[in-house]
């Protein structure tokens, strides 16, 4: 056994793959199943995203006894704590396919599509799953594995954070429960290795949450490198930099996915308000905060297989439609919110994880192309939008308890559900309409008057919601630095008795991150509102009955309601996703 993988055999490259038998097996699946494509395209989808370095990973070369041999010493392995796993067997012929996965998985993946598919989706086998994992991710990198040697050990501003977050990750987990045990010093290692690693990202809570089940099946090293890719390869960095730009892209293909697959669901959401807040809780932490974990390793094993962004979505919608009957019955967007982001979500599987797998493998509307052409919408506003999607303008006190992985996550739920929606800007203008003629006659009531007015309100509105970004952007900055001066000092000097003050510098940078997002994401959308309304205007003034083509918005008078009218979230309190 190796020192870095416990449980992990070490194996000659002499080990030949039966590649004749699996490929037999391949195309006998693909004559029963020709119209697997749409789900098995995942697979080799997923390929033309990873990094150039995909083939400086070592490859896990075993045979089929050292296999069984890694399984069958596998008891002590820190995975065997999660509550109701599933134990899965394999014959010969099926550790074949492992054996060749853990080994090539390049070539794997591309040979054997189907096979790849329903394997993974069946479940890997929890003794190989994170050799699985690793392969994979690519994670045996030699350079990433270095990297990890000299960071872990490095100083970094975000040390004393992570290290009040350890006993909130998975407390119930035996390896992660003991205060300054292995399992706590193997986390904190990691995520103080991150921060060092990416700067940029530094650290939030919503790591702890792809650590922690990494860490159940692989070594610290391993774990490390596998995070590196998730974050990297597999498009998740986005939603953990400090403006959080990825995270509005997600919600907007949420949203209109939700809105193509589930209509009367969405219309049942509008009509009630509901604020689509539950699934920034699912993306940012990646469901582990209500998911059961034995089911949550599962979106683990498709995620690597087939991509965390096509899995994440896929995983959202397959809920929704699980619990769609349920949520029609409920009458008010509390009851909603209560149940999306509790653990109630995930009561309606009764632990059967190979039924949300069922689930989650009909949602083929969630193609990388789909998902591709959504994120373009967003980015170039091509897409009209009638109505603004839920933004993250109602805002939640969280609940001090910690999370839990297997608990009932009743805290996680919002304390209270009052609306702190912010004004709209565009509300406390009134922007009046004059002419460029050099007589100051009245405008005379055209179509055109109103298509202006509202031009006028939006263009301003997106002129104060550039100004807030700036200015969030500067608080974060500051903050930042004041955080990592202190944090320094008590580092050099250690000083125990200033957490209160950076805990309040904690709670005000996360709920200035989360507002610089809703900033940009209402930016967007005044931008595109902005150009229909451009198209309007233009389609008035060339029309036959348009003759005052050259009415111009007055200057806008700023208004001490309309420079307020962003005021900041309120702090989270106690736990939060950050």
């Amino acid at each position: 056994m190796t020192e870095d993988n416990p449980g992990v055999v070490e194996a000659t490259l002499a080990t030949e793959i039966d590649w004749d038998s699996l490929i037999k097996v391949e195309d006998r699946m693909a004559l029963q199943d020709e119209d697997e494509a749409p789900t098995t395209s995942l697979v080799t989808e997923r390929l033309k995203h990873i990094s150039e370095d995909f083939d400086d990973a070592e490859p896990i070369v075993l045979s089929i006894t050292e296999l069984k041999e890694v399984i069958s010493e596998s008891s002590t392995m820190p995975f065997n704590d999660i509550p109701n796993l599933q134990i899965i067997k394999y014959d010969d012929g099926e550790l074949q396919f492992w054996q060749a996965l853990l080994a090539e998985y390049k070539r794997t993946a591309e040979r054997l599509p189907r096979l790849a598919s329903i394997m993974v989706r069946s479940g890997i086998p929890p003794a190989l799953r994170g050799l699985a994992w690793k392969s994979m991710a690519q994670g045996g990198s030699p350079t990433l594995g270095s990297l990890y040697d000299s960071l872990s050990t490095e100083w970094t501003p975000f040390v004393k954070i992570i290290g009040r977050d350890l006993n909130r990750t998975f407390p119930d987990i035996k390896t992660f429960r003991e205060k300054g045990g292995e399992g706590q010093v193997k986390l904190g290692r990691v995520l103080r290795a991150y921060s060092a690693y990416d700067m940029q990202v530094g650290y939030c809570q919503g790591l702890t949450f792809l650590t922690g089940p990494l860490l159940l099946h692989m070594s610290d090293k391993d774990a490390f490198c596998a995070l590196v890719r998730l974050m990297e390869d597999y498009d998740l960095r986005s939603m953990f930099t400090a403006d959080m730009s990825g995270l509005p892209v997600r919600m907007y293909q949420f949203d209109e996915l939700f809105k193509a697959q589930f209509p009367d669901l969405y219309q049942h959401f509008t009509v009630l308000k509901v604020n689509n807040i539950y699934a920034s809780q699912w993306f940012l932490s990646f469901f582990a905060v209500t998911c059961p974990l034995a089911m949550l390793v599962r979106i683990f094993d498709l995620t690597f297989a087939e991509g965390a962004i096509p899995t994440m979505m896929r995983v959202a919608l397959a809920v929704l439609k699980r619990n769609q009957a349920t949520l029609l019955k409920f009458s008010s967007d509390e009851e909603i919110l209560k149940h999306m982001l509790g653990r109630t979500l995930w009561d309606i599987y009764h632990l059967d994880a190979d039924l949300l797998m069922a689930d989650v493998s009909d949602m083929t509307i969630c193609t990388y192309e789909k998902l591709d052409d959504l994120a373009e919408e967003f980015r170039t506003g091509k897409k009209k939008v009638e109505q603004p999607y839920y933004s993250f303008q109602t805002w939640f006190k969280w609940s001090a308890a910690p999370p839990s992985a297997t608990a009932s996550t009743a805290s996680l739920v919002p304390s209270t559900f009052e609306h702190k929606s912010k004004p709209s800007i565009a509300e406390t203008i009134k922007a009046p309409i004059t002419t460029t003629k050099e007589e100051e006659t009245p405008v005379p009531p055209t179509p055109t008057a109103p298509t202006v007015d509202k031009l006028s309100k939006l263009m301003y509105e997106n002129q104060t919601l550039k100004e807030q970004i700036e200015s969030l952007s500067t608080e974060i900055e500051t903050l930042k630095y004041e955080l990592t001066s202190l944090d320094k000092t008590e580092h050099e000097h250690g000083d125990n008795d200033a957490e209160d003050s950076d805990d309040a510098v904690n709670q005000c940078c996360e709920s200035l991150r989360v507002e610089l997002a809703v900033a940009k994401t209402n930016e967007v959308f005044a931008l595109q509102r902005i150009e229909e309304l451009r198209h309007s205007l233009h389609t008035l003034n060339t029309g036959p009955s348009t003759s005052n083509s050259n009415i111009t918005p007055a200057p806008v008078e700023d208004s001490s309601e309309a420079s307020t009218a962003a005021a900041p979230a309120s702090a989270a309190k106690g736990w939060s996703i950050w």
